[in-house]
């Protein structure tokens, strides 16, 4: 597995190549890779190519990730907020598969929810994220340096959260961000 390359030197939100594969090919499992080509044809050349020529060790901006899933929902016919958390659901069930998976049932909470912020690290190239447990069944997550952080990215890190902590195999999890001056806050809870 290829580590993303270094956190890029700018102001400009970026999300690591690996992350944008990994959302690319949850959008071909869930939608077809039709659906695809036709959003991709939607968007302007620039956004398209940086896209489309991501890789494992490049980082994409936020503004053509922004262009990308819009058009994709526009082409879906779905609500964009509601297919960006089914499909970071779908590309955190890929990314804990076979033994990451198994290690996650044997997994104390707070051991998942440290180890949420590398996580948040390494997808994206700003803001920061401290994780606590608050109570049994219940934690934090504050993203902090990133007051314009998107909406969007509201929603994937809050159904990310929730969707490790249900393949760890805890129960009734649900997790809710909302924003803050610096960024956004999670609360997540689940049957302790």
């Amino acid at each position: 597995m290829s580590s993303p390359a270094p956190t890029p030197k700018t102001p400009v939100p970026c999300a690591s190549g690996m992350a944008v594969l990994d959302m690319r090919w949850a959008i071909d499992k869930m939608l077809g890779p039709a659906t695809l080509s036709a959003a991709l044809a939607r968007i302007s050349p620039e956004a398209r190519d940086e896209y489309q020529h991501a890789t494992a060790l490049s980082w994409v901006t936020y503004s053509t990730l922004a262009e990308v899933h819009d058009a994709v929902a526009a082409v879906a016919k779905q609500n964009a907020m509601v297919l960006a958390d089914k499909l970071a659901r779908l590309t955190v069930e890929r990314s804990f598969t076979t033994v990451w998976r198994i290690f996650l049932r044997f997994t104390s909470d707070e051991a998942i929810i440290v180890r949420t912020p590398a996580f948040y690290a390494k997808s994206r190239s700003v803001g920061y994220m401290a994780t606590r447990i608050l109570a049994p069944g219940k934690s934090e997550s504050i993203v902090s340096g990133f007051p314009d952080i998107p909406e969007r990215d509201i929603v994937i890190l809050a159904a990310s959260i929730e969707t490790v902590i249900e393949l760890a195999g805890r129960q009734a999890v649900k997790s809710r961000g909302e924003r803050t001056s610096d960024g956004a806050r999670f609360l997540t809870t689940w049957d302790a």
